[in-house]
């Protein structure tokens, strides 16, 4: 074999792994987010739905470009980073963050604090 076809074949190679691993990433980040609101004996699914919309209000606003993964009352988030990251988070990296709610007898949920596990 020359060199020649050599590199043209190694170049056909690595391209097809490219294009292989951006695909990849492309189909990570099209997967819709699947909300797991897991079991309460205190609280009813609407209730927990409701934190579950505030979770996400805040993490679209605050975790631009992150996608948010199995949010599982205190919440447990786990979400990976963009591929270019931000201002703050690695590039693609994963994380985990709890959210703490509370409220006083039956009036709306607030979220006290949250932040990296």
């Amino acid at each position: 074999m020359s060199m020649k076809s050599y590199v043209r074949k190694s170049f056909k190679i690595a391209a097809a792994v490219i294009i292989a691993l951006a695909l990849l990433f492309i189909y990570d980040q099209l997967q819709p987010v699947k909300l797991d609101y897991g079991n309460s004996n205190i609280y009813t699914e609407r209730e927990i739905a409701e934190v579950m919309t505030i979770i996400e209000n805040r993490f679209s606003e605050e975790m631009d470009g992150c996608k948010l993964y199995s949010p599982c009352m205190v919440h447990y988030t786990d979400f990976r980073s963009s591929l270019f990251g931000n201002m703050v988070l690695n590039n693609y990296q994963r994380y985990h963050w709890n959210w703490y709610f509370g409220r006083t007898d039956h009036s709306n949920w607030n979220l006290l604090t949250c932040g990296m596990a």
